[in-house]
């Protein structure tokens, strides 16, 4: 599919509500990977499951993740997405913390030191997918539409971006389903741990591997999103590439500078999936 027709498929979704929040909302639509109460502990660190009816603890990890993650991982922190787009964020936010499946770490002292934050979409055989588009091109025409909201529109052409960025993850989801025959996919996106736990060896594959365990024993699909290039092997247990663009080939401008310049050392953006069958 050539950039223009890919355009105007996604560009007439940008007024509606995008499938991927529609998907993910209300209790209906949700698909658990772990009861609700499920946990389990590495050494000193405890793994739990968030409930969506947690107030309190959806309010600690909204927090969190907020000024962690969305402040230090590398595709917020270049496009400022706290700063530019943080309704973007907090939407982003309600779709994992109402997941039912997102895991929350803490330490021997209850204090939160890590997120694995996960949300699961069923499968949609009505949803008009962009076969044989890349990653590479929907990304190229979610910058050309940002380019369309003018110079002086920088929250704009961030959050239209990132909006647009999901609407590409749901529907690599809905093509891959499609693919390997499952009914339903798991994605795991924001993903963080403080320093202490960070240095804890087989930490971040011990909790990446339950993700897998639960997904494959209840015949899902995993797809994940890795944004520098020397983590490509070091997450699942067998990692599999599907789709790739290099930071050097985006496109997205604001404020007259290309937003993932500072990036082009890490690489790129990988879509990843744990299963061999790609």
């Amino acid at each position: 599919m050539t950039p223009h027709p890919l355009k105007t498929l996604i560009g007439s979704r940008i007024t509606a509500r995008t499938p991927f929040r529609a998907a993910a909302g209300g209790e209906s639509n949700r698909r658990v990977l772990f009861d609700n109460g499920w946990s389990t502990k590495q050494g000193d660190f405890h793994f739990t499951v968030l409930s969506p009816n947690d107030a309190a603890a959806s309010k600690v990890v909204r927090k969190y993740v907020t000024e962690s993650f969305f402040k230090t991982a590398p595709i917020p922190k270049a496009l400022d997405l706290t700063l530019n787009a943080a309704e973007c964020v907090s939407t982003e936010m309600d779709m994992y913390l109402n997941s039912g499946s997102t895991v929350v770490i803490r330490n021997a002292s209850g204090q939160l030191v890590g997120c694995w934050m996960i949300v699961t979409w069923s499968r949609d055989d009505e949803h008009e997918t962009a076969d044989g588009a890349s990653m590479s091109s929907w990304h190229d025409a979610a910058a050309g539409l940002a380019d369309e909201l003018g110079d002086g529109d920088a929250a704009g052409r961030v959050a239209l971006w990132r909006d647009l960025q999901y609407e590409h993850l749901y529907d690599a989801a809905q093509i891959r389903l499609r693919r390997v025959g499952s009914e339903w996919a798991a994605y795991m996106g924001p993903v963080f741990l403080s320093e202490e736990a960070r240095g804890k060896a087989g930490l971040y594959r011990a909790v990446t591997s339950l993700v897998e365990d639960a997904v494959d024993s209840g015949g899902g699909a995993l797809l994940g999103v890795l944004t520098n290039d020397a983590h490509r092997n070091l997450v699942y247990r067998k990692p599999v590439c599907l789709d790739y663009v290099c930071y050097a080939d985006e496109k997205l401008v604001v404020n007259g500078k290309r937003v993932f310049e500072s990036l082009v050392p890490l690489g790129g953006i990988s879509l990843m999936t744990n299963d061999g069958d790609s």
